[in-house]
Parts: C-alpha cells; sequence; structure tokens
C-alpha cells in the first residue's frame, strides 16, 4: 500500500474527442492535458496474469491521489504512452489506481 509521499513519477495525461474537418471527416484532436504525480508499478509475472483477468492486458499499475482519469486517456510516463484500460477504482480515500496498455505512438 502506498503511503504519503510515495507518488514519486510526474506523468502527463492526454484526453482526446473527436471533431469535423471542413469535409465532415471525425479527426481526433487533443481535448484535455493535465500532469499528475503518481507511483507507477511495472506489472510482472502472476500480478500481470491476476490483472488480465480483471480488467484485460495491462502493463503498468499506476496509483494517484483523486484525479480526472478516464477510460480511453492516454497517460505519457518515461517516454512511453499507455492508454487506460478499464475504469479507475478508488482503492482507499483519496486514492485511485488505473491501469495502462502501452501503445504505439501514432
Amino acid at each position: 500500500m502506498a503511503g504519503i509521499g510515495s507518488l514519486r513519477d510526474r506523468v502527463q495525461v492526454t484526453r482526446y474527442g473527436e471533431t469535423k474537418d471542413a469535409l465532415g471527416v471525425a479527426v481526433k484532436v487533443v481535448d484535455k492535458t493535465f500532469s499528475i504525480w503518481v507511483n507507477a508499478k511495472d506489472l510482472r509475472g502472476s500480478e500481470r496474469v491476476y490483472g488480465a483477468a480483471l480488467q484485460g492486458e495491462m502493463d503498468v499499475e499506476f496509483t494517484s491521489r483523486k484525479c480526472d482519469v478516464r477510460h480511453g486517456d492516454t497517460v505519457t510516463h518515461n517516454g512511453y504512452d499507455y492508454r487506460i484500460e478499464g475504469i479507475p477504482i478508488e482503492v482507499y480515500p483519496a486514492r485511485m489506481k488505473f491501469y495502462g496498455k502501452r501503445t504505439t505512438r501514432s
């Protein structure tokens, strides 16, 4: 369990939305960007298997204070992008966990 002061990684959260261009084609645009402090933990072995059974395949577990992170947001950590899979879970008062799957940059 992460204690006070254990949020040691600064990450960038990006939320994408869609808009239509002049031709009426849907275009992906950045809707909101913000930074938060988290504790990022790579999932290994049995944790990864157990997590996949709960929320699908994932690579990293992020623990943070309550924030506006949602399913589908992209978290950038150590130069890698992670798509947030599943719904963020409140684990104890004022703390939440969310899981990311590494994506390729487009």
